[in-house]
């Protein structure tokens, strides 16, 4: 007998997309509410450790929270839109506050910094499915996002 996803796969795909953008809203609001309830607001580089999962508040050219993950020696490796790359601290602030998010982390952090820096130079940014906290959750975790 055949399955619904082979007999109608464009809308299994549609399905399948709507499923992914719903858990990515609610992760980003388990994010936001997350940092309302435990941000943690660094006040020197040298509070972090190595892969913290780092984030700072933009505004341009909307309101958004934007993440990395601290490599230590004052670096940052996140997604910046168009590819992943390794930044100072100040770089990745941008003269705002950081604060630290409490993501799982299932790794060592010798392994998560290992998996962060195997995608340095990777182009595949997307808003939806493949954002800055995604490959940060990714890193520590082994999912993009927590379900």
């Amino acid at each position: 007998m055949e399955s619904v996803q082979d007999k109608h796969p464009k809308v299994y795909g549609a399905f399948d997309q709507l499923s992914r953008i719903g858990r990515t809203i609610g992760n980003k609001i388990d994010s936001d509410l997350n940092l309302r309830m435990n941000q943690q607001y660094i006040q020197s580089k040298y509070n972090l450790d190595c892969a913290d999962h780092i984030c700072v508040k933009r505004f341009r050219p909307t309101p958004y929270t934007h993440h990395g993950l601290y490599l230590g020696f004052g670096l940052v490796i996140h997604y910046d839109f168009s590819h992943i790359c390794i930044v100072s601290l100040e770089e990745f602030a941008k003269g705002q506050p950081i604060f630290t998010v409490n993501s799982p982390i299932k790794y060592p952090k010798e392994v998560v910094m290992l998996r962060a820096l195997s995608r340095l130079g990777e182009e595949k940014y997307h808003l939806i499915t493949n954002n800055c906290e995604h490959f940060v959750r990714w890193c520590r975790s082994g999912s993009a996002i927590d379900l």
